[in-house]
């Protein structure tokens, strides 16, 4: 955790981490736990409204 208690996301794996640089090059989001926070709360609203994830 960071002095300001905000936790960084860490990743491991090269691969995974050069995927998530990518996605991040082609988005707005500032970081990586942004874009994933976002978009687990767009598949659970989805999921909420009864759809289907793929």
């Amino acid at each position: 955790m960071s002095d300001e208690g905000v936790s960084m996301l860490k990743i491991n794996n090269r691969k995974l981490e050069d995927q998530m640089k990518e996605i991040l090059q082609q988005t707005v989001y500032s970081s990586a736990e942004e874009y994933l926070i976002v978009r687990v709360t767009r598949d659970h609203l989805a999921v909420k409204r009864g759809k289907k994830l793929p």
